[in-house]
């Protein structure tokens, strides 16, 4: 109740004291806090969010305490307001009283970046004698923030970018087999990469026959590898020994 009071004491031998100016009483007036988003999430799965979180010093009493909670994981930040991960978040102030402010924010995140992928292997023309190159087809990207910035690389050396792609189709065509990555990445800077994408020639796609009947002796093996005559090329024709992705763990290799 808002009023002015005056008190009076009295003692066990009736002795009595008033006071001489009126007391008033007010009422409690409750914090306020103010929320808003600082720093966005750029890419997915980031904590690299913050909150601006402004106490009114009219209201309530000093000094103040914030708490930060993360609702959708689970985590109390206290009163921390930057590194924060996407989520429902409850920021609560209490003000020397006691007495709280309670504000509710969401904090929210680009979808991961996904690219969906397809490859051409090499393949031999037997009516022209020459070669179809392989390809690496990016067929779409999602997630993230575009447009996006494709890029192709080889172990061979092979380099070639798309710049600016909305999130659609493009075709990468490559000439030599080996290992290539695929990187994409959005305008925020976030990568998704997809490695050892293999461009291969099959065996069948060569028309040529391997003799596995071959032993190996004491000074080495050896192996026959003949081209078939429906192959319409006229050579020098090139072999090499495959031997699969290196090794690096004996747990993964056998």
């Amino acid at each position: 109740m808002l009023a002015d009071f005056i008190f009076t004491v009295t003692d066990t031998k009736l002795c009595t004291a008033t006071t001489t100016v009126a007391v008033r009483t007010t009422i409690p007036v409750n914090p306020e806090v103010t929320v808003s988003l600082g720093a966005a999430i750029s890419c997915s799965g980031d904590s690299s969010a913050s909150l601006n979180v402004v106490v009114n010093p009219s209201k309530g009493q000093a000094p103040f305490v914030i708490d930060v909670y993360n609702n959708t994981l689970g985590i109390d930040y206290f009163t921390r307001t930057s590194g924060l991960r996407a989520g429902s978040y409850t920021i609560t102030v209490t003000d020397a009283k006691g007495c709280t402010d309670v504000k509710n924010i969401n904090i929210n995140e680009p979808l991961p970046l996904t690219v969906t992928w397809d490859k051409t292997d090499m393949r031999c023309d037997a009516s022209t004698g020459g070669v179809s190159k392989g390809e690496i087809i990016i067929q779409s990207v999602t997630g993230g923030t575009g447009p996006y910035d494709y890029y192709v690389t080889g172990i061979n050396g092979y380099s070639a970018q798309r710049l600016g792609i909305d999130g659609s189709t493009v075709v990468f065509q490559v000439v030599d087999f080996g290992y290539y990555q695929i990187r994409v990445v959005d305008t925020n800077g976030c990568s998704v990469f997809k490695d050892n994408v293999l461009i291969a020639a099959p065996v069948t796609g060569l028309d040529i026959d391997i003799d596995t009947s071959a032993t190996c002796g004491a000074t080495g093996g050896s192996a026959t590898i003949t081209i078939n005559s429906t192959y319409a090329g006229s050579g020098p024709f090139y072999f090499n020994i495959y031997k699969g992705v290196a090794c690096y763990s004996s747990i993964y290799c056998s």
